[in-house]
C-alpha cells in the first residue's frame, strides 16, 4: 500500500482513478499509472475497481469522487450504455474502455482507446496499406469490436 499506491501522500485534493472489471486483481494498471504520477509529480492515485457490474462501479465512483476510469472485461459495452456522452468513434464500435467525468461532474463522457491502440501496434509491424487483405478476428468482446472498428477505418 505505501510503495504502490503511496497512501501516505493522499491527501483531501488527491484525484482517484482506477479500472474496473470482474477481474482486476492481475491488471500491471495500478503500477504503471501510478509510478507515472509519481514521477509526473501529479496528486493521484490509480486503484483496482472490482465491481459486480457497470452500475456498481459508478456507484461507487460517485460516492468517492472518481475522476475517471479504465474499463475492461466485462463491462466495455456496458460502460457505453451507461454514458452521458460518447464520441462517434466509441458509438461506432459500440463498447468504452474509458470513462471519465463529464465537465458538469453528474455524467460520464466514453472513450475507446482500444481502436488507436491496435491500429498503431499493427501498422508497427505491417506498415502496408492493409485494403483488400483478408483477416479473422477471434473473440467476442469489446476489445474484438475496436479490432473490428480499426481495421474498417484503416480502409477508409
Amino acid at each position: 500500500m505505501v510503495s504502490e499506491f503511496r497512501v501516505r501522500d493522499i491527501g483531501s485534493r488527491t484525484a482517484i482513478y482506477g479500472v474496473v472489471g470482474n477481474n482486476v486483481a492481475h491488471s500491471l494498471s495500478p503500477v504503471m499509472h501510478n509510478a507515472a504520477f509519481a514521477a509526473s509529480g501529479i496528486d493521484a492515485v490509480y486503484v483496482p475497481l472490482l465491481a459486480s457490474d457497470v452500475d456498481d462501479c459508478l456507484a461507487f465512483a460517485n460516492a468517492l469522487d472518481i475522476r475517471g476510469v479504465s474499463v475492461t472485461i466485462p463491462y466495455k459495452v456496458d460502460a457505453l450504455a451507461a454514458s452521458s456522452s460518447a464520441d462517434a468513434l466509441t458509438r461506432r464500435v459500440g463498447a468504452a474502455n474509458t470513462l471519465r467525468r463529464a465537465t458538469d461532474g453528474r455524467g460520464w463522457d466514453a472513450t475507446n482507446t482500444d481502436v488507436g491502440g491496435f491500429l498503431d501496434a499493427l501498422r508497427a509491424v505491417y506498415p502496408m496499406n492493409l485494403s483488400g487483405t483478408r483477416v479473422a478476428v477471434l473473440g467476442a468482446g469489446g476489445a474484438v469490436r475496436a479490432v473490428v472498428a480499426g481495421l474498417v477505418r484503416s480502409e477508409e
